[in-house]
């Protein structure tokens, strides 16, 4: 068993941690949770039933996907649970505003 876990995390822990860094230095994950913001509230100004079939979508997935999808993209998956809540909508909204700007203030690159 010690001999698996060491391999799991020597074949892909490892080197998935060593691109976070430069991922992040490099502005190429906040351009792509810019994105991903972008296109949530493109969807809340056109067409807001998209959000509900996104969320639909991720839910019939396999548990595992849903799990690597829940785990790199934490915010994004955070505001469709968010905007499916029956809350008032000023405070759903307040809320998804609130994570998209914390998410996209983690990733400004910072001078090391």
């Amino acid at each position: 068993m010690d001999t698996i876990i060491v391999a799991l995390v020597d074949g892909i822990v490892v080197p998935v941690t060593g691109t976070i860094p430069f991922l992040v230095s490099s502005g190429i994950l906040l351009g792509l949770f810019a994105a991903l913001w972008a296109a949530f509230g493109l969807a809340l100004v056109r067409d807001r039933a998209a959000l509900d079939r996104a969320w639909l979508r991720l839910r019939r997935w396999p548990i595992v996907v849903q799990a690597v999808v829940w785990l790199l993209f934490l915010p994004v998956p955070a505001g469709l649970w968010i905007w499916r809540r029956g809350w008032p909508a000023i405070g759903r909204l307040t809320l998804i505003a609130g994570l998209a700007g914390w998410n996209l203030l983690m990733f400004v690159p910072r001078p090391a």
